[in-house]
């Protein structure tokens, strides 16, 4: 019986979401490709054998419609070729051309440089430790409804970040977003602030900002719409007149926990069919991760 249970927290929250988000950043920069597009690349780049646009779709957990219309624009940008089943000429099976391979591997050095230099730069056993969690996520389907394995390619092993990584912190955002909405009207940055003030009680924006990894004007953003809700407060910081502090209500700390433990859920359902020493080392990293990243932008 498993023992060891994930731990919800705003530090791995974080983690997951600034992963995303410099990714993003840097897969744009380096190639023009949106977040789902170099995902859908880098499957391909690391797959051993043709795959159709369902299972790419199954693969990245998106709408073989939004899968097509993927494979289209990168048709049309001259990054994939595709070829007919034999056994079924109206199948599709997608590889990526010459120029794609060229173009996805540049791409990938890049950003899983970034990554690591933003995450793991202070962390000595990175690498062993990074690629025994690839193996996790490669040989565990935690948040598709069916499982699902694909032969990784040659180079595969070689790599920090695997195509699975990609899709995970992807789809946790995602879910973490839908509950933020559906539950409680707020969007992901707005939930993190209640959250972060049900914590501390009251902050100044400064603090927050610095704590979430957040610009001043999405911490600003969150404030508004949270203080229309009468969620928090505002006054003046008694030891500086220009500043502002902000303090939780009761009925933001209600909601808060609430939301609390149905993001925890979602977190908990991100991890399952783990053995112990996989929670508890992902626990440890999750923390690591963190400290490295604040530290990489002090």
């Amino acid at each position: 019986m498993q023992g060891e249970a994930i731990v919800f927290s705003r530090q791995m929250m974080t983690v997951i979401i600034e992963h995303v988000r410099l990714a993003s950043r840097i897969i744009k920069e380096s190639s023009g490709l949106s977040y789902n597009e170099f995902t859908l690349l880098y499957l391909l780049l690391d797959s051993s054998e043709p795959l159709s646009a369902e299972t790419l779709a199954d693969f990245l957990m998106i709408r073989k419609e939004t899968a097509t219309d993927l494979l289209l624009r990168m048709e049309d940008r001259h990054l994939i070729v595709k070829m007919p089943d034999d056994a079924d000429r109206r199948v599709m099976h997608c590889v990526l051309s010459r120029e794609g391979r060229s173009l996805t591997a540049r791409s990938f050095a890049e950003v899983e440089s970034a990554l690591s230099e933003a995450f793991l730069h202070s962390m000595d056993d990175a690498r062993r430790h990074l690629l025994i969690w690839n193996e996790m996520f490669h040989t565990c389907n935690f948040l598709r409804p069916h499982p699902l394995s694909l032969t990784p390619g040659l180079a595969s092993s070689e790599r920090l970040f695997g195509p699975d990584y990609f899709v995970y912190w992807k789809a946790m955002v995602d879910l973490w977003s839908r509950e933020a909405h559906e539950s409680g009207g707020l969007s992901l940055a707005e939930y993190r602030v209640l959250d972060l003030l049900d914590e501390l009680t009251r902050a100044n924006p400064a603090e927050i900002a610095e704590r979430l990894l957040l610009t001043r004007s999405a911490v600003s953003q969150a404030k508004s719409k949270l203080s229309q809700r009468e969620l928090l407060s505002a006054a003046p910081d008694p030891f500086d007149g220009r500043g502002t502090i902000l303090k939780i209500s009761r009925s933001g700390a209600k909601l808060s926990g609430v939301l609390r433990k149905a993001m925890a859920a979602v977190a908990q359902s991100g991890h399952t069919g783990l053995s112990d020493d996989d929670i508890m080392m992902l626990n440890a990293w999750y923390m690591r991760m963190y400290a490295a990243y604040r530290s990489s932008r002090a």
